[in-house]
């Protein structure tokens, strides 16, 4: 093409990337030959070189099959539904899951039903999974009090896909006759949850009781009856089992029945039993038994680790702990006039040292006296203001600085 002076000329091409050219920066040089167009002198040839960035692109995607538990309660909620997606092989694109549309019906005549369940996303959306693996998004179903009873069958319609990198839609409808889900609908019961069990303190002794809440959510639609012992429950100092150093009794029990879709609040007391003897971190894993209200059927929530706290020999007293305290002017200090007074900064640190118990100790007061021999002069000295209360727990040291200003009317010698 023929460039006048002052112009610009432009050139478009094309460049094809193979499939075996690896991800990552590249480099293009370009180079542009040149002649004078009046006399057809060829002057020294232009080159620039750019960088840019190949991206691979994400390929075979597939839905498994979902998963969720086997028998759901007409009216039943939060069911966790579970879709595993597959893509690959490694080496192919990262990609952007936008959304799951689903449809049920029941297995032996195909009847559409998805209009008697409600599907929630669990994932936040768009989610973005790495190349060549297996990601799940999961999704939380709500069964109306009126779902058709019998077997039912679960599938993922459409599954909203992108490529990560480029945006390119992927989107893939899922095939008919594979990667389908199953569950029962059975008639309404209570579907019992616990939700939470907070501990105040989490940090307790041999023996010692506490009390605390427990929360329990009914999502069936049916009532539920407490039983006259209704917690099960379980112990652990990591996989060891020690249920037996523990005892578990609910205390309010004015509340005998949970309604559907209600939730109630129990008064719990767990008592450490004198001949407990493991220590450290223990897990609380519990359930609930009730029965149906309406036919007395059992329903037994999952049981779930709903509560942690941590259990210590013994309770603090005086002669657990030692504490050392360093004299003064035997750490650090440092003298400076300060009109007729002078200053010296005097560091005293405290060390506690667990001797028969492992409990945390709460330092409420410390005071400074200030002697020469057996001679008090404390009131000599301005010591400053008391450090603030603070906890100390065993094995840990803790520093206390005080600024002290002796006074010009101080006896002379070494405080």
């Amino acid at each position: 093409g023929l460039i006048t002076e002052g112009n610009t000329y432009t050139y478009l091409a094309n460049l094809a990337i193979g499939n075996g050219v690896p991800a990552g920066v590249h480099s293009i040089t370009v180079t542009v030959q040149t002649s004078d167009a009046n006399n057809g002198n060829t002057p020294y040839d232009i080159s620039m070189s750019q960088n840019f960035v190949v991206q691979t692109t994400a390929t075979a995607i597939t839905a498994l099959a979902p998963s969720l538990q086997t028998t759901v309660a007409q009216g039943e909620r939060g069911v966790v539904v579970s879709l595993p997606i597959t893509f690959g092989p490694a080496g192919s694109g990262d990609i952007t899951v936008t959304s799951v549309t689903w449809n049920m019906f029941k297995t032996a005549t195909a009847e559409v039903v998805t209009g008697e369940y409600q599907m929630t996303p669990i994932t936040t959306f768009p989610v973005r999974f790495s190349y060549g693996g297996t990601n799940s998004v999961s999704f939380k179903l709500d069964a109306a009090i009126g779902a058709k009873t019998g077997s039912i069958t679960i599938r993922p319609e459409v599954v909203t896909v992108a490529d990560a990198n480029t945006g390119r839609d992927l989107t893939f409808l899922v095939d008919e006759t594979a990667n389908l889900g199953h569950f029962t609908v059975a008639g309404p019961k209570p579907v019992l949850r616990i939700t939470g069990m907070t501990l105040s303190p989490n940090k307790v002794s041999v023996p010692q009781q506490i009390y605390t809440t427990l929360t329990v959510e009914n999502l069936g639609a049916a009532s539920a009856n407490l039983l006259t012992t209704p917690i099960a429950y379980q112990f652990s100092s990591g996989a060891t089992d020690v249920t037996s150093q523990y005892s578990l009794n609910l205390v309010t029990t004015a509340t005998t029945q949970i309604p559907g879709y209600q939730t109630r609040s129990f008064q719990v007391q767990i008592q450490v039993k004198p001949t407990a003897t493991t220590y450290g971190l223990i897990s609380v894993d519990a359930g609930i038994d009730t029965t149906n209200a309406a036919d007395g059927t059992s329903a037994t929530s999952q049981v779930m680790d709903i509560a942690s706290f941590t259990v210590y020999k013994g309770s603090a007293d005086k002669a657990s702990y030692t504490l050392t305290a360093y004299a003064p002017g035997a750490i650090e200090k440092t003298s400076q006039a300060s009109g007729n007074n002078s200053t010296y900064q005097a560091k005293v640190e405290l060390a506690m040292t667990s001797l028969s118990s492992v409990a945390d100790a709460t330092v409420s007061n410390i005071s400074l006296a200030m002697k020469i021999g057996t001679q008090t002069v404390t009131t000599e000295y301005d010591t400053g203001t008391a450090p603030s209360t603070f906890t100390i727990s065993a094995g840990q040291t803790k520093r206390v600085t005080w600024n002290v200003t002796a006074l010009n009317t101080a006896t002379k010698g070494q405080p």
